[in-house]
């Protein structure tokens, strides 16, 4: 699925806001259901979708929220949000890697602003890659929606030891050049990814 920011045309005198399926109002629909479905099979994803989800929402304008909350609530986004809700259900089944690529691809639509680490030798392409991928869940294991930073510490082998910091809490991991790239070992790696469940 493909989810259009595009916002609403405003042109029209204010009235109270009747019920459209314009892209913002669906994409509103969509992602709430996408969103429940996320939460109720990953928890750890939890507090990151719902703080991702307000800073959206407070890029609508006032007669935009309504609009779209005025579509969610009629029978035409009703429906809507049931037929997202059950094709999540069946495309995630028990299958928790593929729910993981989508809920995180649904955090991205809410554009995170995270911090990059500082001081890593990694390139920067290999960077964005753990950076979406592995962030949500360092912040699923510190329990925490954002990120405060990433410190670098380069070790003597030429590895470096991530910490993500968050809540006042720290989450460490060891990245390792393995040829020409670069591997999160794989007790950090099944680490981060058992906390989506809980």
């Amino acid at each position: 699925m493909v989810i259009s920011f595009a916002f609403l045309a405003t042109d029209a005198p204010a009235a109270p806001p009747a019920a459209t399926s314009g892209e913002r109002a669906q994409d509103f629909v969509q992602t709430q259901a996408i969103s429940a479905r996320c939460q109720k099979i990953l928890p750890g994803l939890k507090l990151q979708l719902q703080d991702g989800r307000e800073r959206w929402l407070s890029t609508f304008e006032p007669t935009q929220l309504q609009a779209a909350q005025a579509y969610a609530a009629s029978k035409e986004g009703k429906r809507l949000g049931k037929e997202v809700e059950r094709d999540a259900s069946r495309a995630f089944g028990r299958n928790t890697l593929s729910a993981a690529a989508t809920c995180i691809s649904l955090l991205s639509e809410y554009s995170p602003a995270h911090p990059l680490p500082t001081g890593s030798a990694m390139p920067a392409e290999r960077v964005q890659h753990y950076m979406f991928h592995f962030t949500p869940m360092a912040l699923a294991r510190l329990q925490c929606a954002r990120l405060d930073g990433i410190d670098v510490a380069t070790q003597a082998d030429g590895s470096e030891t991530w910490q993500y910091l968050a809540c006042g809490r720290v989450e460490t991991v060891r990245m390792a050049p393995v040829g020409q790239s670069w591997s999160m070992t794989d007790a950090d790696r099944n680490r981060l990814f058992e906390a989506l469940t809980q």
